[in-house]
């Protein structure tokens, strides 16, 4: 391992045409991810601007077996983009630009380091769409939403983003740039390995390019805000909506998860009465019928739901407004929480085996660790559940990760029972990778690891992470 010293003068003389920088407070903020776990080392940050300087770095990394961090916009939540001995940091918010437009296939050709919600504001400037959303589009990059396979609250309709990526320019751990799909719809000319690279975690490769495909935007959706008193109703619902509406979103979060965006402010309680659980329901049309107007759907599902006796309470939006202040019930609920310094676990579950999990999740936390609260909220409908602990007031931070690394441990071996995933949408990262073992089996992990070595024989790139 170099000292960070000669790490600097190294890049300095090498790389004099590349912008980089060692500013102590700015290797600290881009060492780290959102999930502030671990205390950030690197050595210096260098910022491309093509995807040649971005071979350049790499060549240069492997002559002399300095490692390298690819860095994105850096809000993930498993340590995934977090530097602890001296690596350089690649910053990728240089490779921001946009390509090309293809009209007639609806695809948008942009840099990697592009930021997800100016991605989703220039397909709505042609009137077209990108449908992976989430709470950090406004600082996400599309990169990193690549590399760890970004979802959102859309995902039981659209699916993940693996979904809307028809080609990449990545550089892999060698130094070599692999143009992979092209942007073709059809190719069955042996292995994908676009999509081997999405969800790689910056292991494999570095994203510099991306193809995405848009689609047609919802026109005027269906938004109900429902309350009830029993968890197992979540599954009621959610087979009853699957049966007469196409989805778009189906969100649950519990009643002490929505009192930390209460508390937080910015969104006022939309009904008249609480209840221990609730879920935000959005659709564009409803199946086998004849009923085509929004007002006349938003009726018929109120009646249905009300006399079906599956909920406590509801409404529904009445107008954009009324949307928004729906959601903001679902998407302020983290934000809110952040400020406690909580414990995340991001875990997913087939569908149908989701109210016995938080059942007996939420049984053994309540159990082994009654001073922790546990928060609940995810998508159901796609099986993924967002845990929360946040620190208690009067526990010591130290105290309290240990407490919380003993909780994962209970957490993961309760996952390995339901045959479900240690990590649904975060990625793995530094945090999950002593966990991968539940949720991946020792065989799968080999083919991982050598396939790792394949792109990447120097290891050079994102050491660490995922094994």
């Amino acid at each position: 391992m170099k000292a960070k010293t000669d790490i600097v003068q190294f890049f300095q003389e090498k790389l004099a045409h590349i912008q980089i920088d060692f500013d102590k407070h700015r290797l600290k903020e881009y060492g780290n991810d959102s999930s502030s776990y671990f205390e950030a080392n690197s050595s210096l940050i260098v910022y491309p601007k093509t995807t040649q300087e971005v071979v350049e770095i790499v060549q240069l990394a492997n002559q002399e077996k300095i490692f390298i961090v690819p860095s994105g916009g850096r809000t993930g939540l498993s340590g995934g983009a977090t530097a602890l001995n001296n690596e350089v940091i690649l910053s990728l918010e240089k490779l921001n630009r946009e390509i090309q437009f293809n009209e007639e296939e609806q695809t948008l050709e942009v840099e990697a380091g592009m930021i997800t919600q100016v991605l989703q504001e220039k397909a709505k400037e042609r009137d077209l769409y990108f449908p992976i959303d989430f709470a950090a589009v406004g600082s996400s990059q599309i990169g990193g939403n690549i590399a760890t396979n970004a979802g959102g609250i859309h995902v039981i309709h659209y699916g993940m983003i693996r979904d809307w990526i028809t080609g990449l320019k990545v550089v892999t751990g060698k130094g070599e740039v692999l143009n992979l799909n092209k942007g073709l719809i059809k190719n069955n000319t042996g292995y994908d390995l676009k999509n081997l690279f999405i969800g790689s975690e910056g292991t494999l490769g570095v994203i510099t390019e991306a193809t995405i495909q848009l689609t047609q935007k919802p026109q005027q959706p269906c938004t109900f805000l429902f309350s009830f008193d029993k968890l197992q109703t979540v599954l009621e619902l959610f087979k009853w909506f699957k049966s007469e509406v196409d989805l778009l979103a189906f969100e649950f979060f519990t009643d002490e998860a929505l009192q930390y965006a209460l508390n937080e402010g910015g969104v006022e309680f939309a009904m008249e009465n609480r209840a221990p659980f609730y879920v935000i329901i959005e659709f564009e049309k409803l199946r086998n019928t004849s009923i085509h107007l929004k007002e006349e759907m938003e009726h018929y599902i109120i009646n249905k739901v009300f006399d079906l006796n599956l909920i406590q309470d509801g409404i529904v939006a009445l107008s954009d407004e009324d949307r928004i202040r729906i959601w903001k019930h679902r998407e302020n609920i983290p934000a809110a929480i952040n400020r406690f310094n909580p414990y995340k676990n991001d875990i997913s579950v087939r569908i149908h085996k989701v109210p016995q999990f938080i059942k007996e999740l939420d049984a053994l936390l309540k159990k082994e660790y009654p001073n922790l609260e546990v928060l609940w909220f995810g998508h159901i409908g796609d099986g993924n559940l967002h845990i929360n602990l946040p620190k208690p007031e009067t526990l010591l931070i130290e105290d309290f990760r240990k407490q919380c690394d003993q909780a994962s441990m209970k957490i993961y071996q309760l996952i390995e029972k339901f045959n479900g995933s240690i990590s649904a949408e975060h990625g793995v990262g530094l945090i999950k990778k002593k966990y991968l073992h539940f949720t991946r089996s020792q065989e799968e992990i080999e083919y991982m690891k050598q396939i790792k070595t394949l792109f990447d024989p120097n290891h050079i790139l994102n050491p660490g992470k995922i094994f």
